[in-house]
């Protein structure tokens, strides 16, 4: 009895063991095939310096006005350079006469681009023409790239007949003929006639009333403005134009933007060149210095005013909106904050060569919320992170010299 008890305890003392030795195989398997040290690479980047606040454009305007009836069809686009009587629309009876016009319009720009096709023996440099058919293609691409659009249908005009140059010169349809009769039988179902014309009142940059609300404050209102009140206007929404309004005229090219701020103010300094940009309208960036900068008494709060001497359509159809102001721009490798570790008070990463986790110190260069930059350059002991290194910004027990899955 006492040697089968002994035997079931030997057994039991057995099987425990054996337990536990797949306990730890299985806890050393979840380690190496679990791995918990999360990587990304340190790569060239550019952070910037900046403050985004909300405030509103000041420009001179005069009002497009018209009788209010009928369907507008603009013939220019914003920003548009116009002078006293150029016409800046047609008013027809229908929509759908509207539109015939508008295609109308591109109709003619089509023909217009044919008619320039024709290459004359002077101008047949064939490595020449490729040359201008690549860049037109290359200015299509980068446009593409970068998701602002605003400027593709004059570019793509321009690879169109960059490609009808090249065709003609290789001998293929010599006089685009075939091409041109289409057009002009289309244009000639398609001509209507306008109920009235719109004209600029004065010289400047057209907008158009469909891409721009009438702004709320004149400049010399938002100069008057304190801190508070400026806060409170561009917190409300800008009122839609007029029904007789078809758009206005801006009649000079420098602009003005005053933005509500209330972080960072100190960084708004009278006289400094910064670049200011408008989430709301693509992502062009324009030289502007600052002009003035008001802060209300217990300097939670301050008006900034901005002047720029260079414009465009889109910043043109801006009024109360969003900017950014980029006071510096840095280039570098970029590295999460969550890589950081202080060790041995030392400021540093630890990346990843092989399955060895190597302490790296690390001086940035500029850092904000979420990232620091660092220099490409590499120097022990003041900056040892290079290219392309696995930076490590998530895993527990970290040491120099650490074998890590």
């Amino acid at each position: 009895m006492k040697k089968k008890a002994k035997k079931l305890t030997a057994q039991a003392v057995i099987f425990l063991l054996a337990a536990l030795a797949l306990c730890y195989i299985g806890v050393q398997g979840f380690i190496i095939w679990h791995n918990p040290y999360e990587t990304v690479l340190a790569e060239s980047s550019t952070l910037s310096d900046s403050v985004t606040c909300r405030g509103a454009m000041g420009m001179s305007e005069t009002d497009v006005v018209y009788d209010g009836s009928g369907v507008l069809n603009y013939l220019l686009e914003n920003g548009s350079r116009v002078s006293a009587g150029t016409v800046v629309a047609q008013a027809f009876s229908t929509y759908e006469e509207a539109r015939n016009s508008a295609y109308l319009s591109r109709i003619e720009e089509k023909l217009s681009i044919l008619e320039k096709s024709d290459v004359t023996a002077e101008e047949t440099d064939v490595s020449l023409l490729y040359k201008q058919l690549r860049n037109a293609s290359n200015e299509v691409l980068d446009i593409l790239a970068s998701g602002d659009l605003s400027d593709l249908r004059s570019v793509r005009d321009t690879l169109e007949l960059a490609a009808n140059k090249v065709k003609h010169a290789a001998g293929n349809d010599d006089d685009f003929s075939a091409r041109k009769a289409v057009l002009e039988e289309q244009k000639a179902a398609l001509s209507v006639l306008p109920l009235s014309e719109v004209t600029a009142p004065s010289a400047g940059y057209f907008v158009a009333a469909d891409e721009s609300a009438k702004r709320l404050y004149t400049t010399e209102e938002l100069r008057a403005m304190t801190p508070q009140q400026l806060a409170d206007a561009v917190a409300q929404e800008s009122p839609q134009n007029d029904a007789n309004v078809a758009g206005k005229v801006i009649s000079d090219y420098q602009w003005y933007f005053f933005a509500s701020v209330d972080t960072s103010i100190e960084k708004f300094v009278e006289g400094t060149s910064v670049q200011i940009s408008f989430p709301d309208s693509g992502t062009e960036s324009y030289p502007a210095t600052i002009v003035s900068v008001e802060i209300n008494e217990d300097n939670t709060l301050a008006k900034v005013e901005l002047v720029c001497d260079y414009t465009s359509g889109d910043v043109l159809s801006l009024e109360h909106t969003e900017a950014v102001t980029t006071f510096k721009t840095y280039e570098g490798l970029k590295i999460p904050k969550t890589a950081i570790r202080i060790v041995d008070d030392q400021r540093g990463v630890y990346v990843k060569n092989g399955n060895i986790a190597l302490f790296r110190v690390v001086t940035p260069i500029y850092e904000n919320v979420t990232d620091i930059l660092v220099p490409v350059e590499t120097e022990s002991g003041v900056n040892e992170v290079k290219l392309y290194d696995s930076v490590i910004v998530s895993g527990r027990d970290l040491y120099d010299g650490k074998i890590v899955s």
